[in-house]
């Protein structure tokens, strides 16, 4: 995540828009450096696949939330790191 960038926290409209293009920006250079379009997870020992029906939708109901955005952006960390729940 570029450290420069400033995420609005506010919920007007205009900060929503900013934050849901900082959040299309973000994904447009992950996909860059991720052609593949999939990361690695250490708990399922499997690829995570990212479509572009999810970049869709992540970006318009995360934009909705400052921290939500804050999550977005630690993307590579939360397919790499997440877990199963094994008690469903």
């Amino acid at each position: 995540m570029n450290s420069n960038i400033t995420i609005p926290q506010g919920n007007s409209s205009e900060e929503i828009k900013q934050r849901e293009k900082i959040i299309r920006d973000f994904y447009h250079k992950w996909k860059e450096d991720n052609p593949s379009q999939c990361r690695y997870n250490l708990s399922l020992k499997d690829y995570i696949n990212i479509r572009m029906v999810s970049i869709i939708e992540t970006s318009e109901h995360a934009a909705k939330s400052y921290l939500s955005t804050i999550a977005v952006l630690q993307l590579d960390a939360i397919l790499i790191g997440a877990k199963k729940n094994f008690n469903q």
